[in-house]
This record gives C-alpha cells, structure tokens and sequence, in this order.
C-alpha cells in the first residue's frame, strides 16, 4: 500500500522483511502445486476432447492461480523492493532468484494452457456450450483466439529465456543508471538542492514555474548522458519483439498488446481513428492552461502540472 503522506510502501501484508522466511517456504509451496497439477493432467489428454473432464482441470487450475500461481507474494515483494532501491545488488539477487523460480513453474504449468488452446476447432463449440464451463466461457474464447499465436512448448520455453536477456534487463539497467543520478536543482521555496532523479522528476509537476523549469533542465541534461545506451537499449528490445511477432505470425506491431488486453485491434482503431479527429480538444485545454498560468506556451514538461 502506497501511504501518500511519508511517501513510502507498506509491504508488511507481503513480508515482514527482507529476510523473512516465510516467503522461501511459500515458494516451495508453489512448486510442490505445480508439480501435484503436472503429474495429475500431463498424462491426460482427455480434457481436450470432453467438456466435463475440462471443467475439472479448469477447477484445479484455478485453485492453482488462486493459491499464489507461480510467483507468490515473493517475485511481488522484492520487485517492490527493486523500484524503492534500484540498485541494491542484494535485493536485485533476491528478486532474480524468485523470477527464475516463477519461470521455472510456469514453464511446469505451460502444458495445460497450450494444450487447451490448441483444442480442434470442430469441438470449440460445444465446449463454450457445455453449462458446467460457463465460468470459463471467456477464458476459453480468449484461449481459442490466442491458439495461432503459439508455439510449441519447447520454443515457448526458449522464448522465455531469452526474454530476460534481451528485453527485460535492458530496461532495468536504464532505470537502476538513472535512478542513481542526482543533481542540484531549485526547489519549491527558491533555494538549489541536490536532489535524486525521482524527486527532480516530481518536481516537474510544481506549480513554482522556477522550480519545474530547473527540474526540466537537470533531466534533460541527465538523460542526454544516457543517450546512447538507451537507443541500444531501445534497439534491443524493438529487435526482439520484431522477432518474437514473426515467429508467432503477428501482422502487426501492436496486436499481441491487444490480445493480451483481451480488446480487438478494430476496436483500438476505432478510438485513436475517433481522438485524432477530435485533437482541437486537447489544443483549445491546452491554450486555456496556458493562459490561466499568465503564459503565452506551455513548455512539453508543463503540461500535467496542476492548477
């Protein structure tokens, strides 16, 4: 829970601290299900061909889901835990542990979900019929859906692992190089502060003109230094998503987004097709803004600050 006024995370509902052991345990806990789910279904294809055998798997993964999944309350907490302290070499070994655990149990649980995916056409309908998968009906359709855009269970596995190295930590290097960076910059009441990368970038939303035009130009002059490094960053990650929608015969850039924000692509069309014809809106607010601040434009990092 995120408390507003010390501006700091209660993660005690997660763990008591860093070290607490109850999060290890519940970890095992977590493989243990997933094992108990694998040696019941792996053996068994019948849920495929008949709805109530389905239903019964659909139960027991659910309960599955429902008991933590695969990354329990540990891969959240420490993922919490990285964002307060990017670059806290422990916490960042304490976070990747629990992500390869997770991966490692979803990797034992991807059977299940492919398998149903991939149920014949010519039997679908009668399974989004059957009365005891109505609670699943929407699972299933969007199952049924996502079925042409999966590999097989071995690539699927290599694509997760290369995930990491070619998105995931380029992203987190980034961050963890910024997130360290300070500089002095004016605050709220006139005087220069040094101040760290987060609180420079809250003061963009000031209502002090002074301060968020310092805080303006001490990220600019941040970020310029980490130019080069995030355009390979950028780079390597656009690379790999071009890849990864080729192999799964995406025909556009955006439509996994979309399949897994469960919306259709026609429909996203739809709304930006719907603002762009409507972009005097945001012209005309932000020429009102602009002058209610006494300002002729409103510089790009003025544009969210409150009035």
């Amino acid at each position: 829970m995120l408390n507003t006024e010390e501006k700091t995370w209660d993660l005690t509902p997660l763990a008591s601290n860093d070290e607490d052991t109850a999060l290890v345990s519940e970890q095992e806990e977590l493989k243990k299900r997933a094992a108990a789910f694998e040696a019941k279904w792996r053996v068994k294809d019948d849920y495929t061909q008949k709805p109530g055998v389905l239903k019964e798997a659909l139960d027991d993964y659910e309960a599955w889901l429902r008991a933590g999944g695969s990354g329990g309350k540990g891969t959240y907490y420490y993922h919490l835990r990285t964002e307060q302290d990017q670059n806290n070499p422990k916490l960042k070994a304490k976070y990747n542990q629990f992500v390869d655990a997770a991966q490692k149990i979803d990797t034992t649980m991807r059977f299940f979900s492919l398998n149903v995916a991939k149920i014949q056409k010519e039997r679908q309908a009668s399974f989004l019929a059957y009365a005891g998968l109505q609670k699943y009906r929407h699972f299933l359709e969007h199952s049924f859906a996502a079925a042409a855009h999966v590999m097989s269970e071995e690539a699927e596995k290599v694509a997760d692992m290369l995930e990491a190295t070619s998105c995931s930590n380029w992203e987190k290097m980034v961050s963890g190089f910024l997130s360290r960076e300070e500089h002095e910059v004016f605050d709220e009441d006139g005087k220069k502060r040094k101040k760290t990368f987060a609180e420079i970038q809250a003061l963009l939303r000031s209502t002090n003109k002074k301060a968020r035009d310092s805080a303006a130009a001490a990220v600019h002059e941040i970020s310029a230094r980490y130019a080069d490094v995030a355009e390979h960053e950028l780079n390597s990650i656009l690379q790999f998503k071009k890849a990864n929608d080729e192999l799964r015969g995406f025909i556009r850039p955006d439509q996994s987004r979309h399949l897994r924000d469960d919306i259709e692509s026609n429909i996203v069309d739809a709304l930006v097709s719907a603002v762009e014809e409507q972009n005097d809106i945001a012209q005309r607010y932000y020429a009102m803004k602009a002058k209610l601040f006494g300002v002729k434009k409103l510089s790009y990092h003025e544009r969210n600050v409150p009035y």
